[in-house]
């Protein structure tokens, strides 16, 4: 069932459209967790559970 309904699908530039949304997204994802302007931000949060106080 799923061979058949592949040979008819004839919009390949949308699957192609689709890959490319998805890279950008994955490496923009990874840019963003491992950028170093993060860091502070991952070091205050990594602590977090050892504050008394919590976020403030």
């Amino acid at each position: 069932m799923k061979q058949e309904a592949l040979t008819q699908f004839q919009d390949t530039h949308l699957t192609i459209i689709a890959l490319m949304i998805f890279a950008i997204m994955f490496v923009g994802t990874i840019f963003f967790t491992y950028h170093k302007s993060r860091k502070s931000f991952f070091e205050k949060m990594q602590n977090l559970p050892l504050d008394e106080g919590g976020l403030q």
